[in-house]
């Protein structure tokens, strides 16, 4: 069995969803609450668990799950997806059998690593974000999830309110939409109602911002200059600068809508994270 632990924005969800599709008998664990509702095959105390561990021969651990301990047969990919690496481990465990990381940011932590380390984008599960028109209301409605109140500094939401604020003050048909702790199957609905989505503007784009260019809704994203040579071709987010851009030009926004949906399909397929997992596996079995 090949088991995911762990539940990091739902991408064990999809990996699981996708590898069972290739005759893969996968499942997805977890211990801890579930507020986003992803799809969880295992919902047990974290006592218990180890007997499902015990019960599968890949150990695939997301976000600031890690192995304690080693046993024979049992093969260990560790799978990094963002701040777990970034403000908590800081390094690799090289206890695993291989690293993953989300997003080429991630690299520059990974320098210590003795196992192989792969960046795999992560996968975007497209049925739960079937492309949709633009809306036709006369409000042009902008949107932002961070996903936790206490995570906003990391997505720049006190600059994103204040653009905003100063933006209506010239637009009085726009209308300003943020929430947080939502469960993942209500998103789509808020995507659908919105003309602009703003992800982050602070680290690197996230779900929220893939799920919006799936939708087909112009999105908002910081990325670094010097990491986008790591894509054939750029990402197609906007800077924070373009929001009035966005807001005045209709035709651009519309334009987006397609480019986004596009570009996603091409970098973010589960299929094709799938593919480069297994891989990654067939090169850790043969050690």
């Amino acid at each position: 069995m090949y088991l995911h632990i762990g539940q990091t924005a739902g991408i064990g969800s999809t990996l699981a969803k996708y590898q069972k599709r290739v005759g893969i008998n996968a499942k997805v664990l977890s211990t801890g609450p579930n507020p986003f509702q992803y799809p969880v095959d295992i919902q047990t105390k974290k006592y218990i668990a180890y007997l499902h561990l015990l019960r599968a021969n890949i150990w695939h651990f997301h976000g600031r799950w890690k192995p304690v301990h080693r046993l024979p047969r049992k093969k260990i990919i560790l799978h990094y997806h963002g701040s777990d690496l970034r403000l908590y481990a800081k390094k690799v465990d090289n206890k695993a059998d291989c690293a993953i990381v989300v997003s080429p940011d991630l690299i520059e932590f990974t320098k210590n690593a003795k196992i192989p380390v792969e960046w795999i984008p992560n996968p975007l599960d497209f049925e739960d974000f079937p492309f949709a028109p633009l809306p036709t209301s006369d409000k042009i409605t902008i949107f932002h999830a961070p996903t936790k109140p206490e995570y906003s500094v990391y997505k720049g939401t006190s600059e994103i309110r204040q653009t905003v604020k100063e933006l209506m003050k010239k637009y009085p048909r726009l209308n300003y939409v943020e929430i947080s702790h939502v469960p993942h199957n209500q998103m789509y609905n808020y995507y659908l109602k919105s003309d602009i989505v703003i992800d982050q503007t602070v680290r690197w784009y996230g779900m929220v911002g893939l799920e919006a260019l799936a939708t087909g809704r112009p999105t908002i994203a910081h990325l670094r200059e010097d990491l986008l040579s790591y894509f054939p071709s750029a990402p197609p987010f906007y800077h924070l600068s373009d929001l009035e851009t966005l807001i005045q030009d209709e035709d651009l926004r519309k334009q987006s809508a397609l480019k986004g949906r596009k570009w996603v399909e091409t970098f973010h397929s589960p299929i094709s994270a799938v593919e480069k997992i297994s891989a990654v596996l067939e090169t850790i079995k043969r050690k």
